[in-house]
């Protein structure tokens, strides 16, 4: 499962965060949660196209990120 961030607020002037229910689901249903690949993306203007959307810089990260979570738990 993949956590997706939401906007609070805040969040288009930089803050972004992951629902806690996506903690509770996984802990629930015993998944393997992937947090904090989006959360690192939106919150750096780097990484960005506009406020809510990775830039080329971006998806790499994501897909790096994703490969190593994938890796350590088995998947790859």
């Amino acid at each position: 499962m993949v956590a997706i961030p939401y906007f609070t607020a805040g969040a288009l002037i930089g803050k972004v965060s992951e629902h806690p229910l996506y903690d509770e689901l996984a802990k629930q249903y015993q998944l393997p949660l992937f947090k904090d690949a989006w959360v690192d993306v939106l919150s750096n203007k780097d990484m960005k196209s506009d406020q809510v959307h990775g830039n080329a810089k971006g998806y790499r990260h994501f897909a790096e990120k994703s490969n190593i979570f994938l890796k350590k738990k088995g998947f790859r």
